[in-house]
């Protein structure tokens, strides 16, 4: 890593010894005095009192001198909605009183940042306050006709509605009649995103003993209830899910809890009713803007032109996948049958094994993966240092330096969490200012626990991160596993890309839009980068550890089958308006069954997983482009 890496290195090694912990000797990842007492985890600042009184201090004399031109931003004062109000009624008076185009751009950028951030502080995971998202909301609305009449009128060009995205920038385009139809798209995702999320939770449900066979002596006593006998309580809810199915060895067990949480989206229509809201408000949209369907409108960006083409592109990507896919799934057989497991032939279309439902293709997937490998692998990944040093790495990667802030704002951290980390992005070379990256890691709450990752762009120069990695419990030391590696490698590279070209990003397909994102997370699963985040586990892993966290091509058809759901039930192929729910969930069986290498399970829901969370989300048919970035990255590494 070179000269100043390894001198770095020795030197910290050097601090370590003398605080009475050796990194010669394997341990725990936590630094012990000399009499065995935990003083801190590795990797973990030393805040001395004197530090959050002085730095503010020497940042307003930086501002003074002009050393600095831009801070962190200072959610106190967007939190008053009384004068994130007056403020924009000020610019937008200023708006009709420029008289020059280019005075007319520069007051409109203003005017824009005043409202982006009223649109930051409007969202729910960074401060929360219902009539401040009222207020921010209606500022976001009364933008777009702003924007509209300038843009409509010739007077602003397409580099300064770039500030908008998404189902905005679409109300933008809409006529006075039809807009009405995307703020109805607006709020059946909002409605759509509660509920589905509410049905990831899942619900609980009490076991005997016997019905349990296969289960570990450790997940038992996890989920065993303490003040009943012979009880055990299973949250149906995704993590229990793919824990105990993937790891149980009993096969009526699997069946059980496999029923247990599919039964849970049957038991009323209230998941599946809002998904088929959110696809009918989304074809009104396309209607409007000429378009016959939302998959037609979206999928242009990525050159395919209709329904058919989009067939044929998702049928040449299982295609492509066939001689990969069938070694590996002949593979799942000889696990379960022995070697008496027959010859697997590829289809063109549908499952390739009659002996694999989903039921067993989670358990043996697992085995031939060889998870309990990555579990070993995360025990070398401490939280802390393991994170710091990837970051590093990844800063690297696209020339930055992160010069962590979270210090060096006042007493009350500038209105943000102390969860949040502040960083701020310098270009490695020049030490020219890029923007500031707010990153929280774990999540806030139960309420956001089963939220995905996700990266927003709060205004020009500041994005938002949200990992939400569920928190360690007091004095226990906090692995790493490699899942959250590549989710905190995705969402850099996609913070990123937004600081890079914020105004830009709204317009570019959506593959490019995800290769950023893509790069970093490929970019750590390299053998040398992943030993060098293990320096403090206290031994070198093995290359079948490290091989067993690459990617496989189960991965991508496992994502294809999700994908190809939402791209159908979003294309011209099914029609939301006068579908059923039981139409919904037929034709989503449909596609997946064609999408699938093993057999699909009668209790099986299709919009249980990862197609029912994202087509309720703002990017639903991006993940088409996703899939394309991520297969261009690995042609790349």
């Amino acid at each position: 890593m070179g000269d100043a890496v390894a001198r770095a290195l020795s030197k910290q090694q050097k601090t370590l010894k003398r605080m009475g912990f050796d990194p010669a000797r394997p341990g725990d990842g936590v630094i012990r005095n000399k009499l065995g007492m935990p003083v801190m985890e590795k990797g973990m600042r030393v805040a001395f009192p004197g530090i959050r009184l002085f730095n503010p201090i020497l940042n307003t004399v930086a501002f003074a001198r002009g050393e600095r031109a831009e801070g962190p931003l200072d959610l106190r004062q967007m939190r008053s909605g009384s004068k994130m109000v007056l403020k924009y009624f000020s610019l937008r008076r200023s708006l009709s009183k420029a008289t020059e185009d280019e005075e007319l751009k520069q007051r409109y950028l203003a005017f824009m940042r005043h409202v982006e951030k009223a649109q930051a502080v409007s969202n729910p995971a960074i401060s929360g306050g219902r009539y401040l998202r009222l207020w921010s909301s209606w500022m976001i609305s009364n933008s777009c006709d702003v924007t509209r009449k300038l843009f409509k009128g010739g007077r602003i060009g397409k580099e300064e509605v770039g500030h908008f995205s998404g189902t905005r920038l679409l109300e933008l385009l809409l006529d006075e009649k039809s807009k009405g139809r995307a703020k109805k798209l607006l709020k059946a995702m909002g409605k759509g995103h509660k509920v589905v999320y509410k049905k990831m939770k899942g619900e609980r449900n009490y076991f005997k003993k016997k019905d349990l066979i296969g289960l570990t002596e450790d997940a038992m006593r996890y989920f065993r209830v303490w003040y009943r006998t012979d009880s055990y309580c299973l949250r149906a809810d995704r993590a229990t899910y793919y824990r105990v199915v993937g790891e149980c060895h009993n096969r009526k067990t699997r069946e059980i809890i496999f029923n247990a949480y599919h039964r849970h989206f049957y038991e009323n229509e209230a998941h599946d009713r809002s998904i088929l809201a959110v696809l009918q408000s989304r074809k009104r949209v396309a209607e409007s803007l000429g378009f016959a369907s939302w998959g037609e409108m979206e999928n242009a960006q990525l050159g395919i032109h209709n329904d058919a083409h989009l067939m044929r592109v998702l049928q040449h990507c299982w295609n492509d996948s066939l001689p990969l896919l069938v070694p590996f799934v002949k593979r799942l057989e000889q696990l379960k049958l022995g070697a008496m497991a027959g010859k697997v032939t590829p289809e063109p279309k549908g499952p390739l094994t009659t002996n694999v439902d989903l039921i067993d293709e989670l358990f043996y997937v697992t085995m031939c993966r060889q998870d309990r490998l990555q579990r070993q692998l995360a025990e070398y990944m401490v939280f802390g240092p393991a994170l710091k040093r990837y970051s590093e790495l990844a800063s690297r990667l696209f020339n930055v330096d992160l010069v962590d802030e979270s210090d060096n704002v006042t007493f009350s951290h500038e209105g943000w969490d102390r969860d949040v980390k502040i960083m701020h992005v310098v270009n490695a070379a020049t030490n020219a200012h890029i923007g500031y990256w707010y990153v929280r890691v774990f999540a806030r709450s139960k309420k956001y626990k089963t939220g995905l990752a996700s990266t927003v762009s709060l205004c020009d120069g500041h994005v938002f991160t949200e990992l939400n990695f569920v928190r360690p419990q007091v004095n226990v030391v906090r692995k790493l596993y490699y899942e959250e590696v590549l989710s905190f490698g995705h969402q850099m590279g996609t913070a990123m890309h937004m600081l890079f070209g914020q105004s830009k990003t709204a317009h570019l397909p959506l593959d490019a839009k995800a290769l950023a994102g893509s790069l970093a997370e490929l970019a750590a699963l390299d053998s040398d980068v992943i030993r060098y985040m293990a320096r403090d586990g206290g031994r070198v892993p093995s290359e079948h550890e490290i091989r067993s966290v690459r990617r496989d091509v189960y991965f991508y058809v496992w994502a294809l089958r999700e994908i190809a759901v939402i791209c159908v039930l979003h294309s011209g192929e099914f029609d939301p308006d006068t579908a059923t729910v039981e139409d919904l969930r037929n034709k989503a069986k449909e596609v997946a069954r064609a999408f699938s290498p093993v057999e699909l399970a009668p209790s099986y829901h299709p919009l249980s997983a990862e197609a029912g969370m994202w087509t309720v989300s703002e990017g639903a048919t991006e993940k088409l482009g996703y899939l394309f970035a991520h297969t261009r990255a690995s042609s790349l590494l």
